[in-house]
Protein backbone atom coordinates (compact mmCIF):
# COMPACT_ATOMS: atom_id res chain seq x y z
CA UNK A 1 0.00 0.00 0.00
CA UNK A 2 1.31 3.30 -0.95
CA UNK A 3 1.40 6.09 1.22
CA UNK A 4 -1.44 8.20 -1.15
CA UNK A 5 -3.91 4.90 -0.64
CA UNK A 6 -3.46 4.91 3.22
CA UNK A 7 -4.35 9.18 2.97
CA UNK A 8 -8.20 9.52 4.35
CA UNK A 9 -10.76 10.46 1.73
CA UNK A 10 -12.76 13.77 2.45
CA UNK A 11 -15.85 12.84 0.97
CA UNK A 12 -18.76 15.80 0.42
CA UNK A 13 -21.94 14.00 0.99
CA UNK A 14 -25.91 15.86 0.32
CA UNK A 15 -29.00 14.74 2.14
CA UNK A 16 -30.54 11.58 1.43
CA UNK A 17 -27.31 9.70 0.02
CA UNK A 18 -27.24 6.22 0.95
CA UNK A 19 -23.48 5.07 1.93
CA UNK A 20 -22.44 0.99 2.28
CA UNK A 21 -19.32 1.68 3.85
CA UNK A 22 -16.86 -0.73 5.16
CA UNK A 23 -16.38 -1.34 8.99
CA UNK A 24 -13.82 -4.67 9.21
CA UNK A 25 -11.02 -2.80 7.09
CA UNK A 26 -10.44 -6.20 4.68
CA UNK A 27 -12.09 -4.52 1.85
CA UNK A 28 -10.23 -3.51 -0.98
CA UNK A 29 -12.41 -0.70 -1.55
CA UNK A 30 -12.30 1.24 1.37
CA UNK A 31 -14.12 3.14 2.72
CA UNK A 32 -16.41 1.62 0.19
CA UNK A 33 -18.25 -1.91 1.20
CA UNK A 34 -17.44 -4.57 -0.69
CA UNK A 35 -20.85 -6.69 -1.57
CA UNK A 36 -19.45 -9.46 0.16
CA UNK A 37 -17.95 -7.56 3.63
CA UNK A 38 -19.72 -8.86 6.24
CA UNK A 39 -19.58 -5.40 8.46
CA UNK A 40 -20.52 -3.19 6.18
CA UNK A 41 -22.37 -0.03 7.72
CA UNK A 42 -25.50 1.71 5.29
CA UNK A 43 -25.79 5.40 6.26
CA UNK A 44 -28.18 7.32 5.24
CA UNK A 45 -27.31 11.12 5.14
CA UNK A 46 -29.24 13.91 6.81
CA UNK A 47 -27.47 17.22 5.94
CA UNK A 48 -24.98 18.07 3.50
CA UNK A 49 -21.40 17.74 5.21
CA UNK A 50 -17.96 16.68 4.45
CA UNK A 51 -16.62 12.85 6.03
CA UNK A 52 -13.58 12.13 7.04
CA UNK A 53 -12.93 8.71 5.83
CA UNK A 54 -10.67 5.59 6.21
CA UNK A 55 -8.65 3.99 3.27
CA UNK A 56 -5.79 2.07 5.58
CA UNK A 57 -8.22 -0.38 7.47
CA UNK A 58 -6.04 0.81 10.68
CA UNK A 59 -8.65 3.17 12.61
CA UNK A 60 -10.37 1.56 15.44
CA UNK A 61 -13.70 3.98 14.53
CA UNK A 62 -13.64 2.48 11.07
CA UNK A 63 -15.36 3.54 8.31
CA UNK A 64 -14.02 6.89 10.05
CA UNK A 65 -10.90 8.10 10.25
CA UNK A 66 -8.80 8.44 13.00
CA UNK A 67 -5.16 9.49 12.54
CA UNK A 68 -4.29 5.78 12.65
CA UNK A 69 -2.43 5.96 9.51
CA UNK A 70 0.15 8.43 10.59
CA UNK A 71 3.30 7.22 13.10
CA UNK A 72 3.06 9.24 16.43
CA UNK A 73 5.06 12.20 16.18
CA UNK A 74 8.10 12.54 18.94
CA UNK A 75 7.06 15.99 20.24
CA UNK A 76 4.67 19.31 19.83
CA UNK A 77 6.90 20.47 17.43
CA UNK A 78 6.64 17.43 14.96
CA UNK A 79 2.63 17.50 15.59
CA UNK A 80 2.80 21.46 14.70
CA UNK A 81 4.42 20.73 11.50
CA UNK A 82 2.29 17.98 10.37
CA UNK A 83 -0.38 20.35 11.07
CA UNK A 84 0.44 23.37 9.66
CA UNK A 85 2.93 21.86 7.17
CA UNK A 86 5.54 23.84 7.97
CA UNK A 87 8.29 24.30 10.71
CA UNK A 88 7.52 25.99 13.71
CA UNK A 89 9.72 29.25 14.57
CA UNK A 90 11.37 29.83 17.58
CA UNK A 91 10.93 32.90 19.25
CA UNK A 92 14.35 34.41 18.22
CA UNK A 93 12.80 34.15 14.57
CA UNK A 94 9.61 36.01 15.48
CA UNK A 95 10.18 39.56 14.61
CA UNK A 96 8.76 42.34 16.67
CA UNK A 97 7.73 45.95 15.55
CA UNK A 98 6.36 49.74 17.30
CA UNK A 99 2.79 49.98 15.90
CA UNK A 100 1.09 53.51 16.50
CA UNK A 101 -2.56 52.95 17.88
CA UNK A 102 -4.98 55.03 16.51
CA UNK A 103 -6.30 56.46 20.14
CA UNK A 104 -7.53 59.27 21.83
CA UNK A 105 -4.97 61.33 22.18
CA UNK A 106 -3.38 62.20 25.89
CA UNK A 107 -4.33 65.08 27.74
CA UNK A 108 -0.87 66.46 26.39
CA UNK A 109 -1.71 65.79 22.87
CA UNK A 110 0.31 62.29 22.33
CA UNK A 111 -1.01 59.41 21.02
CA UNK A 112 -0.44 56.06 22.42
CA UNK A 113 2.49 53.23 20.67
CA UNK A 114 2.61 49.59 21.53
CA UNK A 115 4.63 46.93 20.77
CA UNK A 116 3.12 43.99 18.78
CA UNK A 117 3.99 40.56 17.18
CA UNK A 118 4.12 41.01 13.63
Amino acid sequence: MTDDERLPEVRAVTPGQVLHLCRCGQCASLPDAAASCTDSLELTVGRERHLLLCCCGLSANLPFCDGSHAPAAPGLKERWRRFTGRRARSPSQISYKAVPWRTSPEPDGRTSTMTCKS
